[in-house]
C-alpha cells in the first residue's frame, strides 16, 4: 500500500480546542507540493494556513465551514487516492449542505438512532443540542405515561382548548430572521468566563472617586500622549496588589495559588470582539508607560497583530466602560484570577465621579479586604493629583475652607447628602500636618 500522510489541524493557539476550516486552497484530488498551504483555518486570534508536509495527492476529509478539533485529521496526502471519512458531495445542481455536526454530537445521534433532520435549522449541531433534545423527549414520554386513561380508553387530561387553565400549553418562539455561528474569539471568551465563574462565590464592592482630582494632571500632558483615567487606575491597582495577595491569586481545588508578578489585563473591544491584552509587571510602570502600552495594544487590535505573549500571564483584570457612559458594571472574573475591577462614570451634582467596582471571589477574600484595596487605590489617585494642584498655584497660601463645605472624596455637600437621606452633616478631619478637610459619613467609613 502506498504511503499516506494525514493533514492535521495545527495547534496555533494554546487555549484553542476547536477551530473553523475556512476553505481549502487545493482542490480534492489535486496534486500538492510539500511546504505549500493547502487550507485556511480560523483560530480565536487569526486566520492560519495549514501547510502540506509531503508531496502527493490531497484528499479532503472535512467540509469548508466546519468546526474541527485541534489535532484532528481533516484530510490525507498520498500517492494514490485513499479517502478519509468526509461529507458526501452534493448532487450536480444541488445546494451544498450548510449543516455540520460536532464529533460528540454525531456519536450521540448514532448511539440513540436519531434522524439528523431533527436538527434542521442549526448550522452547527453540538453535543449540548443533542442532549437537550434527548432530555426533552424523555420528559414528554414521562408526561404521556403518567396520563391516566378514561373509561373509554382516552386520556383523562383536557386539551388546551377545553381546559380551565390547568393544562400546559407549549408556547412557540417567534420566527428566527437569521442565524450565524459564533466567532472563535467569542467562543473562547465564553469558555474562559464560564470556567472562571462556574464555582466562585462572587461578590463585589463599589467606591466613588471624583474625576476632577485628576483633570489637571491629564490636561497638563501632551495631546499626543494624553493620559486617561484608565491609565491612572491601572497604575494605582498595580501599586496596591502586592499588599493584597489573595486578590492576585486563584483557587485550584483547595489550594490557593499566589502569583509572584502583578500583570494587569485590560479588557478591550474595538468592534472585532473582546480581547484582554496584558501589561506585564505593571507595578513597575508609570501611568505614562501604561498609556503608551495601551496605545500599542489598540494598534495591534486594529491590525489583528496580537501575539500569544500579549494575551498571556494575566493575574488581574481591569475593564473600563466610561467611554460609553456606563455608570455601574457587574463584571465577570477571568479564568485563573481572583478579582476584576470595573470602571464606570457617574455625573452627580454637575461633577463626574469614577465608579470603581471590584468583583472578587469570596472563597479567597472578603468584602473588607476588597474595600481596603479600593481605599488604597483612591488614596493613590488623590496623591497622584496633588502635585499638579500645587504646581498650578505655587504661590497660593492655605486659605479658609470653602464657604460651602464638601466631602474631599465624593464632593457631596450637606445639602446633597440631605436630599439623598444619607446625613445632614460632614465630619471635619485634621491630618497630622494640620491640613483640614471634610468627609461625608460614607467616605469616612472607607477612610477609617
Amino acid at each position: 500500500m502506498a504511503d499516506t500522510w494525514p493533514v492535521i489541524v495545527p495547534k496555533d493557539t494554546v487555549n484553542d480546542d476547536v477551530v473553523i476550516l475556512i476553505r481549502w486552497l487545493v482542490g480534492n484530488g489535486e496534486q500538492v507540493v510539500a511546504g505549500t498551504p493547502v487550507a485556511e483555518i480560523e483560530t480565536s486570534k487569526a486566520i492560519v494556513e495549514v501547510i502540506a508536509e509531503q508531496n502527493g495527492i490531497l484528499t479532503h476529509g472535512a467540509p469548508e465551514g466546519k468546526e474541527v478539533e485541534v489535532g484532528s485529521q481533516i484530510g490525507m496526502i498520498g500517492a494514490a487516492l485513499e479517502p478519509v471519512p468526509a461529507q458526501p458531495s452534493p448532487a450536480p445542481g444541488a445546494t451544498a449542505p450548510t449543516q455540520s455536526f460536532s464529533r460528540r454530537a454525531q456519536q450521540l445521534i448514532e448511539e440513540h438512532g436519531l434522524d439528523p433532520a431533527i436538527f434542521a435549522g442549526l448550522s452547527l449541531v453540538r453535543e449540548q443540542d443533542v442532549r437537550e433534545f434527548l432530555e426533552s423527549s424523555a420528559k414528554r414520554s414521562t408526561a404521556s405515561s403518567e396520563q391516566a386513561p378514561g373509561e373509554d380508553g382516552s386520556s383523562s387530561s383536557e386539551s388546551p382548548a377545553s381546559s380551565s387553565g390547568s393544562a400546559q400549553v407549549r408556547r412557540s418562539r417567534a420566527p428566527v430572521a437569521r442565524r450565524s455561528v459564533l466567532a472563535p474569539t467569542k467562543r473562547t471568551e465564553i469558555r474562559y468566563l464560564a470556567e472562571a465563574n462556574q464555582n466562585p462565590l462572587r461578590s463585589a464592592v463599589t467606591m466613588l472617586f471624583p474625576t476632577q482630582s485628576l483633570d489637571a494632571v491629564i490636561a497638563s500632558t501632551a495631546q499626543s500622549r494624553r493620559l486617561t483615567y484608565l491609565d491612572f487606575v491601572v497604575w494605582a491597582v498595580a501599586q496596591s496588589l502586592n499588599d493584597f495577595p489573595e486578590l492576585n491569586a486563584f483557587l485550584d481545588g483547595d489550594t490557593i495559588n499566589y502569583y509572584g508578578e502583578v500583570n494587569i489585563g485590560i479588557a478591550m473591544n474595538l468592534g472585532e470582539g473582546l480581547v484582554v491584552p496584558v501589561i506585564v509587571n505593571a507595578a513597575e510602570r508609570t501611568p505614562e508607560s501604561i498609556a503608551q502600552t495601551r496605545a500599542s495594544f489598540a494598534m495591534k487590535y486594529m491590525r489583528s497583530e496580537f501575539s500569544e505573549a500579549d494575551l498571556s500571564h494575566g493575574t488581574f483584570t481591569v475593564t473600563d466602560l466610561t467611554n460609553v457612559g456606563v455608570a455601574h458594571i457587574a463584571p465577570l472574573i477571568n479564568r485563573d484570577q481572583a478579582a476584576i475591577l470595573a470602571v464606570g462614570v457617574d455625573l452627580f451634582d454637575d461633577k463626574s465621579r469614577l465608579v470603581l467596582t471590584l468583583a472578587f471571589d469570596h472563597r479567597l477574600s472578603e468584602g473588607q479586604q476588597a474595600g481596603q484595596l479600593l481605599t488604597r487605590v483612591v488614596e493613590l489617585l488623590l496623591a497622584q493629583a496633588e502635585p499638579a494642584v500645587v504646581q498650578a498655584e505655587p504661590d497660593a497660601a492655605p486659605g479658609p475652607l470653602a464657604s460651602t463645605p464638601e466631602c474631599r472624596r465624593c464632593f457631596s455637600t450637606i445639602a446633597s447628602l440631605s436630599r439623598r437621606g444619607v446625613a445632614d452633616y460632614l465630619v471635619t478631619v485634621v491630618a497630622g500636618d494640620g491640613t483640614v478637610a471634610y468627609l461625608c459619613p460614607t467616605c469616612l467609613t472607607g477612610w477609617t
